[in-house]
């Protein structure tokens, strides 16, 4: 049986890869054109701006895996909804 994630739109991504990789890259390509709209000076600056924001989307990610395991432990998060297999 797999483990699903039950948060939001991340429901259909399972354990222990939780995101394939195709969807974590248009994630990565994401963070990377909103820390480009960010106002900056310099390629230098941009790099300081996209490292944070992609360390706190890895975090989140990460966050959510753990958060998950540990309700589900608990018994917090029921089975998953009906037609998300």
């Amino acid at each position: 049986m797999r483990d699903r994630l039950d948060v939001g739109c991340a429901s259909e991504c399972t354990l222990p890869g939780l995101l394939p990789p195709a969807n974590r890259r248009i994630g990565i390509a994401i963070v990377i054109v909103g820390a480009a709209l960010l106002p900056t000076v310099d390629p230098v600056s941009l790099v300081f701006e996209t490292i944070p924001l992609l360390i706190l989307y890895e975090g989140s990610i990460w966050a959510a895996v753990f958060f998950e395991k540990r309700w589900r432990e608990r018994g917090l998060i029921g089975a998953p909804l009906i037609g998300t297999d």
